[in-house]
């Protein structure tokens, strides 16, 4: 199957476009071949200089959008306990799929084609081949596979292991947008009621995968559409032969497989498809098979027929988005042209036209542009060779290749800010800030598009993770913080959350040093302290210097072991007070925890968690502590840390969220914690280690 009349001028369009981006200024398109050719010879002496200003436009707008971080956050599904935690599961699973699968280069190359072209597509697609090895288990009980007539494990006959099977994985696939027709019929990219996947594989891929009649798929030399194609997508047929099972294939050889996705309830080939379908066709043979992506919880079938996900870049009035180069095209031929008649006309000018009279007897290779050289001749009559003069370039014409150039800056939206260049009398970054925000609101309709993008292939990551991660996984992930966290979830893990929002306006671009400026003018505002731990990692993080591990490295390493004595604690295992933490890091990070559902959920568990959690606190927050710290105890630690740090020398765990026990009433100090320590271990059975820093 190839592009049928309907496709055919957006085809042409995407050709026209690769062209232009890649340079080929001048090739043409050609309606017998359906596909860009060279154009015609000129003499030798014409110029054809080819000024290629539609790459510059999508590189810097690529970096622009690349430049926004997309916020993303899992919308529970209900308010139950368990959809909020699952939809916080959902939200690290997604940050971990980003690093594992490597999204941010395939996202590169799916801006690129959809600026070039005007959209382009994600395929997230379950592959049950990949991941890793695991032992083999029943699907409905999870539990490994056994021997019926022994009962013993199933092993591998050749290793006498257990036997293992592929755990699966996510793909995702960047799809040019030729390689997808749709229904022509329909109005819009949500109205399509099914769609083609149309592409050439090899017979090798071809046999592999429908092995029942893969080896009756004869080769076919390559379509029109399959060469409009391989060109626009930059492909190319290289390698040497294979063989498969004895039969000698070569990677020219192949046939073009068509994916047909049918939405439920859609009108096709004569019948109506109830439930939707898969139909896979290589020449006469047809495979059916179900959607069987509709059953993931939470799925939808108005939008989850089909694994596609569509990047759109600016909308016209037509099905397909408009492309950058749609636009510049007019801008770029005219700026080839002027800039090779300027060329022409200097070399005109440095090397003119001869007036030779025929009596003069001149070779004409005797006329060269070689510095001192003589040229002899015969005079007869006065007459002998002479230049023609040339008259002088018009002083407009370097100014309309200036004024065509500032063109295509103005119709692609490009500025000073654009291209990292402010000017040299703005130096605030509020001001910085404001020009970057008035450069970018052309970016806008642009960056609400890629939002959309981003929306829909989160939903559809998380859709396939929920369905088909059976068994647990531990995954790790860099933190905010440029922390590794590690985490064990399945897909049962994330349910029916699969629901993901993008927060409106996070993607647009912002600028590093107006970020920078902006910090500092905060800072001078009084509206950050630097001095305290939270506000000072959020500062850090917010000037992207780079530096923030090195330079917070001790902090970071109190902070870490907090979180590590809020698991412990937790579980109901004291922990020890160290004279030589950052005791306000270590406080800011347990008042942290205490705010979130995992404490209240430990503590309905066990109340004693929370006569735990005061007596540490409390210990962290006594003078003797905060004064080890080295650091002046009148710092604006925070309203929480300066009551603590106040209820130390008398006050014992009173007013840390709990009433204090009742044998530290008329124990002032050191000897109301050492009664809270006693009735600790009386409730919990556990004994609590004695600082050194406490007195002992």
């Amino acid at each position: 199957m190839h592009a049928t009349t309907a496709y055919y001028p957006i085809h042409r369009q995407w050709a026209i476009n690769h062209a232009l981006y890649v340079g080929n200024q001048y090739a043409v398109w050609s309606d017998a071949y359906r596909r860009m050719v060279d154009a015609d010879r000129v003499p030798k002496h014409r110029v054809r200089v080819a000024v290629n200003v539609v790459m510059p436009v999508i590189q810097t707008m690529s970096a622009m959008i690349l430049k926004g971080r997309p916020e993303a956050t899992v919308v529970p599904a209900s308010q139950d306990l368990a959809d909020k935690n699952a939809a916080r599961a959902a939200e690290r699973i997604y940050d971990y799929l980003n690093q594992d699968l490597r999204l941010v280069p395939m996202r590169l190359k799916i801006i690129v084609t959809m600026l070039v072209k005007g959209c382009c597509f994600a395929k997230v697609i379950w592959n049950h081949d990949g991941g890793p090895k695991v032992e083999a288990v029943d699907e409905e009980t999870g539990e490994p596979l056994v021997d019926p007539e022994t009962g013993e494990p199933l092993v591998d006959p050749e290793t006498g292991l257990p036997i293992q099977v592929r755990a699966g994985k996510v793909e995702v696939e960047v799809v040019p947008p030729e390689q997808i027709l749709p229904d022509p019929t329909a109005r819009s990219w949500e109205d399509v009621g099914w769609l083609i996947h149309t592409r050439r594989r090899s017979l090798a891929w071809i046999r592999d995968r429908y092995p029942e009649w893969g080896f009756a798929v004869n080769n076919e030399p390559d379509e029109v559409h399959g060469t409009l194609e391989a060109q626009n997508a930059g492909l190319t047929a290289a390698g040497s032969a294979m063989a498969w099972q004895g039969q000698p294939v070569t990677p020219s050889e192949g046939a073009r497989v068509n994916e047909i996705w049918l939405r439920p309830g859609v009108e096709f080939a004569g019948r109506i498809w109830k439930n939707g379908a898969v139909l896979t066709q290589v020449q006469q043979y047809v495979k059916v098979q179900p959607i069987d992506y509709l059953d993931a919880r939470g799925a939808d079938p108005d939008i989850d027929w089909h694994p596609f996900v569509m990047a759109r870049c600016l909308e016209g009035a037509r099905f397909w988005p408009v492309g950058i180069p749609d636009n510049i095209a007019p801008l770029q031929r005219e700026v080839n042209r002027i800039t090779s008649n300027i060329i022409e006309a200097q070399r005109l000018m440095s090397r003119p036209k001869w007036l030779i009279p025929n009596s003069a007897n001149v070779s004409r290779q005797s006329l060269t542009s070689e510095p001192g050289e003589k040229v002899y001749y015969n005079s007869l009559g006065g007459a002998k060779p002479e230049a023609m003069a040339m008259p002088d370039l018009p002083s407009f014409v370097p100014q309309i290749l200036e004024y065509m150039k500032g063109m295509v800056d103005f119709v692609s939206n490009q500025h000073g800010p654009s291209r990292g260049m402010a000017p040299s009398n703005i130096r605030s970054g509020i001001g910085l800030s404001l020009l970057q925000e008035q450069d970018a609101v052309d970016l806008g309709p642009l960056v609400v598009n890629w939002e959309g993008f981003e929306q829909g292939l989160a939903r559809q990551l998380l859709m396939r993770v929920s369905q088909f991660w059976q068994l647990e996984r531990v995954v790790s992930v860099i933190g905010h913080d440029k922390r590794i966290e590690s985490f064990a979830f399945k897909g049962a893990d994330v349910g029916r959350n699969v629901d993901i929002r993008i927060h409106a306006g996070s993607g647009l671009p912002k600028s590093k040093a107006a970020t920078q400026a902006l910090v500092r003018e905060l800072v001078e505002l009084g509206l950050y302290h630097p001095m305290l731990p939270k506000h000072r990692r959020t500062l850090l993080s917010m000037m992207e210097l780079g530096i923030g591990d090195d330079y917070g490295r001790s902090e970071d390493q109190d902070h870490r072991w907090a979180e590590y004595e809020n698991e412990l604690m937790a579980k109901g295992m004291p922990s020890k007070v160290e004279w030589f933490e950052n005791h306000p890091v270590h406080i800011e990070a347990h008042l942290d925890f205490r705010k979130t559902d995992m404490y209240r959920n430990a503590v309905a568990r066990n109340p004693a968690v929370a006569m735990l959690f005061d007596l540490h606190v409390a210990q962290h927050a006594s003078p003797q502590n905060m004064a080890a710290t080295m650091v002046n105890p009148a710092s604006p630690f925070g309203p929480q840390a300066e009551r603590m740090m106040g209820q130390g020398a008398g006050g014992g765990a009173a007013g840390l969220g709990h009433p204090a026990p009742s044998n530290a009433g008329a124990m002032p100090g050191l000897q109301g914690l050492r009664g809270t320590k006693q009735n600790m271990a009386e409730t919990t059975g556990t004994p609590v280690e004695e600082n050194p820093t406490m007195g002992g």
